[in-house]
């Protein structure tokens, strides 16, 4: 599935990046699944943790486009056959979106690690304090659980491939 989603978005040379890619992967995905355990921690649910890896991330996509393109990787800001009188628009714009990624990368994870680990622990509570009557509240644990392992592990392949893309964006000109 990983070395799939490598191909598809970054394309002729893929197999190059395809370690790091499948690292990210199992990295997001054992942060994920290490919190569905009684009495750990989902590191992925904090934003530093998330965010300096989101960072890290663009930081290698920005590097191995500037290895791949030299110079001329800052067209991402200003592509070739767009007027010039659209530059002091453009740019920015395009420079805001570039900033913009590992932000997006590291809310949409953690916010949905913290709340689904969040609500899993609250209808837990109930199942202890309402005694005999806990059977219900616990049938709901199981199946946030079931669905937690899902989010899980669509969260880190959703991780996965959007970096994938920004790496295949930074290598491929636009």
């Amino acid at each position: 599935m990983v070395k799939k989603t490598a191909q598809d978005s970054i394309g002729h040379g893929y197999e190059k990046y395809l370690p790091f890619i499948f690292s990210i992967f199992i990295f997001i995905l054992m942060g994920n699944l290490l919190g569905l355990f009684p009495y750990s921690f989902t590191f992925t649910s904090q934003l530093a943790v998330v965010g300096g890896f989101a960072l890290f991330c663009m930081f290698v996509s920005t590097v191995v486009g500037l290895k791949q393109q030299g110079l001329a990787w800052f067209r991402t800001f200003f592509p070739k056959g767009v007027p010039v009188l659209l530059a002091p628009i453009l740019i920015p714009v395009e420079i805001i979106s570039f900033i913009s990624k590992p932000f997006s990368l590291t809310l949409r994870l953690v916010l949905n690690m913290f709340v689904g680990h969040i609500l899993l622990k609250i209808i837990a509570g109930y199942v202890y304090s309402l005694g005999y009557f806990g059977f219900i509240p616990l049938m709901i644990v199981c199946l946030l659980i079931v669905f937690e392992l899902f989010v899980a592990i669509l969260q880190a392949y959703i991780f996965t491939i959007l970096t994938s893309i920004y790496l295949g964006q930074s290598i491929h000109s636009h």
